[in-house]
């Protein structure tokens, strides 16, 4: 299970999904750190179908977590090689860019 929660602004679309157990969590590697914090990424608790379809409807897309990572780069919405990790916990950013 996920945790997807959805954010709209200005006709923008973010969605944020991170693995269920990683909720509230903080990580460190560094001056680097991954917060886990409820106000930004604590929606609803959705199965995989689910967070997939929600995927698919952002503008921008921040995923945490071995399974949100890796359900994101199977849906083909984050690369491979555009997964960075914090304290060994994998996360990844989407933002689509609209031509001018």
């Amino acid at each position: 299970m996920f945790w997807v929660k959805v954010h709209e602004a200005d006709g923008h679309v973010i969605v944020t999904v991170v693995d269920e157990e990683l909720m509230g969590k903080e990580f460190r590697e560094g001056d680097a750190v991954l917060k886990i914090d409820e106000y930004f990424f604590k929606g609803e608790l959705l199965d995989e179908d689910l967070a997939l379809s929600r995927m698919s409807s952002a503008t921008s897309l921040y995923v945490v977590g071995e399974r949100a990572v890796d359900l994101a780069v199977k849906g083909g919405f984050v690369h491979p090689k555009a997964v960075g990790r914090i304290g060994g916990v994998p996360y990844a950013q989407m933002i689509l860019v609209s031509p001018i």
